[in-house]
């Protein structure tokens, strides 16, 4: 991904409707959650709450709607998971494993 791609993440969060990207598979290896980049032959680990925000990147929800229910889920307040959300996003942005979809 470009750096330009990256900072228009960054800049629309708010808007963005993050689609996972076709490719890239999510499994449970040895209690962590890995994320598998057959394109790029990298896997990416990370926790409960990341693994939440990935598979929640269908495509058809807002990264809004996703800190909604992420702080319904972990019980935090709204603005706690908004910026969760979006510095998760922005890490798999960076990793090129999101595509930008179309509620």
């Amino acid at each position: 991904m470009t750096l330009q791609a990256t900072e228009h993440w960054a800049r629309h969060l708010t808007v963005v409707v993050p689609r996972r990207r076709p490719g890239v598979t999510s499994r449970l290896l040895e209690g962590d959650a890995v994320l598998y980049d057959a394109a790029g032959g990298r896997m990416h680990r990370m926790n409960e709450t990341a693994l939440h925000i990935w598979n929640a990147c269908d495509g058809k929800r807002t990264t809004d709607e996703v800190a909604a229910e992420i702080a319904a889920r972990y019980d935090v307040p709204h603005d706690t998971a908004r910026a969760d959300v979006e510095q998760t996003l922005a890490a798999l942005a960076l990793a090129g494993l999101l595509e930008e979809g179309s509620a």
